[in-house]
C-alpha cells in the first residue's frame, strides 16, 4: 500500500535523523512511524479514498491502546492497536499500513 510520496517522506525523515545516535527516549522506528502518522498519514488516507477523523489513546498499566478513526466510502471505521506507548502504537500503525494488514472495522458509535 506504500505510495511513492509516502516512501519519499519516510526516506527524507530517515536521512534527517541519521546523525542521531542516542535512542534512549524512543527508537528510530518509533520516531519515523510517529512522524509519518502525524504528518503524512492523513495524506495517505485521502489518497486511498478516505478521510481521517481522529485518534484516541488510552493508557492502562504498561500498555497503550490507540484507536484510529476514519471514514472510508462513507462508512465510519476504527482500527485498534495496542503497544508499549503512543509512539509504539503509531510505529505499528505505519508498518501495518505499508503491509496492508490494518484490520479496519465499522465504528459502532458513529
Amino acid at each position: 500500500m506504500e505510495g511513492t510520496q509516502s516512501g519519499e517522506f519516510v526516506t527524507r525523515v530517515e536521512d534527517v535523523i541519521a546523525p542521531v545516535d542516542d535512542w534512549r527516549v524512543c527508537s528510530k522506528d518509533e520516531l519515523v512511524g510517529s512522524l509519518w502518522y502525524l504528518v503524512y498519514g492523513y495524506n495517505e488516507e485521502l489518497d486511498s479514498g478516505g478521510e481521517w477523523s481522529g485518534v484516541t489513546f488510552s493508557q492502562r498499566d504498561l500498555l497503550t491502546l490507540m484507536i484510529s478513526k476514519r471514514v472510508h466510502d462513507g462508512v465510519p471505521q476504527v482500527v485498534f492497536i495496542t503497544g508499549r506507548s503512543p509512539m509504539d502504537c503509531m510505529r505499528m500503525f505505519q508498518r501495518r499500513w505499508f503491509e496492508g494488514s490494518l484490520n479496519w472495522v465499522r465504528d459502532k458509535f458513529r
